[in-house]
């Protein structure tokens, strides 16, 4: 094995969540994503990297990456809904009373 090639296993189910992601687009390659996620774990644990290639902010490709606009939406969505409700009490109707309640 030479200096810059690693050997790794994953697991089907890891595999078969990286393949999606690349088939998708997301990533160019497993590996691309195998060197993101690494450099990331490192970055979020405080280790420096010579090469930078590191994302600026870990929260920020977090909420790039497939789950974590998943999460975004779902985030917003329970945020938006919340407004509503405050917004239907303030007007006094109530939760809920404005549809028909």
């Amino acid at each position: 094995m030479s200096a810059d090639t690693l050997t790794i296993r994953l697991s089907p189910e890891v595999k078969a969540a990286v393949v999606g992601l690349v088939e998708r687009g997301v990533y160019r390659s497993i590996s691309e994503f195998v060197v993101e996620a690494v450099l990331l774990s490192l970055d979020v644990q405080g280790i420096p990297v010579v090469e930078a290639r590191i994302p600026p902010d870990p929260i920020a490709a977090y909420f790039a990456s497939p789950r974590g606009e998943e999460g975004l939406r779902r985030a917003v969505r329970r945020e938006l809904e919340a407004m509503l409700r405050a917004d239907e009490v303030r007007e006094g109707a109530g939760p809920g009373q404005s549809e028909g309640g």
